[in-house]
C-alpha cells in the first residue's frame, strides 16, 4: 500500500471570492507551493503580479484579485495522512 498525503482547498469558492468568476487554476498555483515547497513563494507571487500587470495594464482590480486568490489558497490549504 502506497501511503501519502491528501490535501484540499476550495479553489472555485475563492477564484469566485476574489476574482469574481470561477477560476480555480488561479488559486491552485498557491497551493501547490505550499504543498510542494518546490516554489519559492513570494517570488511566484511577484513573477505573477509581473506578468499580470503587462496582460491587465488598465485593470489593477484584476491583478490584485489573482494575487489574493494565490495567497489565499495557499493559507487555505489542508493536508490529511
Amino acid at each position: 500500500m502506497t501511503k501519502g498525503k491528501v490535501y484540499t482547498v476550495d479553489a472555485s469558492a475563492i477564484s469566485r471570492e476574489t476574482i469574481g468568476r470561477d477560476i480555480p487554476n488561479t488559486p491552485m498555483l498557491g497551493a501547490l507551493a505550499k504543498v510542494t515547497g518546490l516554489i519559492n513563494f513570494e517570488r511566484m507571487v511577484e513573477d505573477n503580479r509581473k506578468k499580470l500587470t503587462a496582460k491587465f495594464k488598465n485593470r489593477p482590480e484584476i491583478v490584485e484579485g489573482n494575487i489574493k486568490s494565490i495567497q489565499r489558497a495557499y493559507q487555505e490549504v489542508k493536508g490529511e495522512e
